[in-house]
């Protein structure tokens, strides 16, 4: 199912083959998509692939599992909640994307409440701001552009 020009339903399924909430769609789902089309335009239109959309808790346990420490995925991700998308931009840098996002942030064109930066994505999230705040954070191993 389109969302939008460039995104489907499909692409933001759990990895473990659990489907995306279709009671989330409208409300969490096409809101994430229009910052993802943003994103896009303000790239030059490159392709944005989707690395990682929703994930069931029990999924995302896995992953905060996988090497002991759970590094980098958060408990209460905004994945679980269908409100979150890892990115990665062909032909760009994480690093550019992310300054790409934050100057459309800046600009008030993006309505966005977390943005993290990563060696190989950035993440992208819907979530209301906290005291208006944009949420930001860098990954593990990662120096620079996010405070």
């Amino acid at each position: 199912m389109n969302l939008t020009a460039h995104f489907t339903v499909e692409e933001f399924h759990c990895h473990d083959g659990t489907l995306y909430p279709p009671e989330w769609i409208d409300e969490r789902l096409r809101p994430l998509c229009a910052a993802l089309e943003a994103i896009r335009e303000a790239c030059g239109g490159r392709p944005v692939r989707i690395l990682s959309g929703y994930r069931t808790a029990t999924y995302n346990e896995g992953l905060r599992s996988s090497d002991g420490s759970g590094t980098g995925v958060a408990k209460n991700s905004q994945h679980i909640q269908g409100r979150a998308a890892d990115i990665a931009v062909e032909g760009m840098a994480p690093s550019d994307v992310h300054a790409a996002t934050l100057t459309l942030y800046g600009q008030g064109k993006l309505e966005i409440g977390g943005l993290g930066l990563y060696r190989g994505w950035i993440h992208v999230d819907v979530r209301e701001r906290v005291g208006g705040h944009l949420a930001q954070w860098n990954g593990p191993g990662v120096t620079g552009a996010a405070a």
